[in-house]
């Protein structure tokens, strides 16, 4: 995902996913809190972060609404 979003964009997910801080800097917090997490309720939420990341995406540009469904299923995959 962070080829199409970048890295700072994801480990924010993540972290917004995690409940803590998003700053978007993958230290020492944010693998602590994510190492004592509930590792499949973790992916469920960073998953529906990707989605409504991609659906941002199209609703600021609507060409890229070709791209959506695609998008979605990557990130359920």
């Amino acid at each position: 995902m962070s080829i199409n979003a970048g890295v700072k964009p994801v480990v924010t997910m993540l972290q917004r996913s995690l409940g803590i801080p998003a700053d978007g800097i993958l230290g020492p917090r944010t693998l602590g809190v994510l190492e004592a997490a509930n590792q499949s309720n973790v992916l469920k939420l960073v998953r529906e972060e990707a989605v409504k990341h991609y659906k941002e995406i199209v609703d600021k540009n609507p060409s890229q609404e070709c791209f959506l469904h695609g998008w979605i299923n990557r990130a359920n995959a």
